[in-house]
C-alpha cells in the first residue's frame, strides 16, 4: 500500500510541475525538474508495484512445492537424509527472515499476509 501511495505522490508532483510550467513566467526551471523527477520516479515505482508482488508470489509457490516434496519424501540413505535436512534448514531460514520482515515492516512489504500464513517445514 505504501508503494502505491508513493506512486500517487509522484503523479501529484508531476501535475504540480506541469501547472508550474504553464504558469511560470521567466527562466524558472524548477517545474521542469519536478516534472521530470515525478515522471521517472512514478514509472519506476509503478514497475516495482507490479513486478515485486509477482516475484513474491512465485517465491511462496516454490516454498510450498518444496515443502510438500520434503515432507512427503522418505530418504533412502543417510546422504539423502542429510541433503533433505539441509534443504529444510535453508527453506525455514528463508521463511523466518521473510516472516520477520512481514511482521515488523508491514507497510513496506508486498504479500505480507500470504507470507505470515506459511508454516515451517517439520
Amino acid at each position: 500500500m505504501f508503494w502505491w501511495i508513493l506512486t500517487g505522490v509522484c503523479i501529484v508532483a508531476t501535475i504540480v510541475g506541469i501547472i508550474g510550467q504553464v504558469r511560470s513566467v521567466g527562466d524558472t526551471e524548477w517545474p521542469l525538474f519536478v516534472m521530470a523527477l515525478g515522471v521517472v520516479a512514478g514509472v519506476v515505482l509503478a514497475i516495482v508495484c507490479v513486478a515485486v508482488p509477482i516475484s513474491c508470489l512465485q517465491d511462496i509457490s516454490v516454498y510450498q512445492q518444496q515443502k510438500v516434496y520434503i515432507e512427503s519424501h522418505v530418504p533412502e540413505n543417510s546422504v539423502e537424509d542429510a541433503a533433505l535436512t539441509n534443504k529444510k534448514i535453508e527453506l525455514n531460514e528463508w521463511l523466518y527472515q521473510v516472516q520477520y520482515t512481514a511482521e515488523n515492516y508491514r507497510i513496506f512489504v508486498f504479500c505480507a499476509d500470504e507470507k505470515l500464513a506459511l508454516k515451517p517445514i517439520e
